[in-house]
């Protein structure tokens, strides 16, 4: 038997498909409230950590609305990601160092070297739950410039 169409015109009508879903969620005026609001917890997150200490860089752009509402990739001179991810998880803030389908592993996130970061080592990456509040940001952002603060304590020790 001949089928009625190839299977060529499927994917083709599979992804009108999904491209009709996704404008229309995107249309829904609770998801972009929604995304704003995490995007301004993310900016808070950054401000923070940006005024709580020095060496900090992101690899997250400032206010950029191509950036992802909920992420923010941030390094800490002189403090490997690794460790802080572990120092960060006996505190209570999961972070990571890679992508979330890298989640468990150590080495450096391929993302960050093949964005050309410099001493790409240092970076993680900060998700934001779509639940979070100002005042989890509060509590990490001071867990978090704990951390460094003790690491980089202890490295200038050694």
């Amino acid at each position: 038997s001949t089928p009625l169409y190839s299977s060529a015109a499927s994917d083709v009508y599979k992804r009108q498909a999904w491209a009709g879903a996704v404008e229309e969620l995107l249309a829904e005026p609770e998801l972009n409230k929604s995304i704003a609001r995490t995007a301004e917890l993310r900016d808070k997150l950054r401000l923070q950590l940006e005024t709580g200490t020095v060496g900090v860089r992101f690899a997250t752009p400032a206010g950029e609305s191509s950036a992802l509402s909920n992420t923010l990739a941030v390094a800490f001179s002189g403090v490997r990601g690794d460790d802080l991810v572990v120092a960060l998880d006996l505190a209570g803030v999961r972070v990571s160092t890679g992508s979330a389908c890298s989640s468990g592993r150590q080495e450096v996130s391929y993302v960050f070297r093949e964005m050309g970061l410099e001493r790409a080592e240092e970076f993680i990456r900060i998700c934001l739950d779509w639940d979070a509040t100002s005042d989890l940001i509060e509590r990490a952002s001071r867990l978090i410039l704990q951390c460094v603060q003790q690491m980089r304590a202890v490295a200038k020790d050694s």
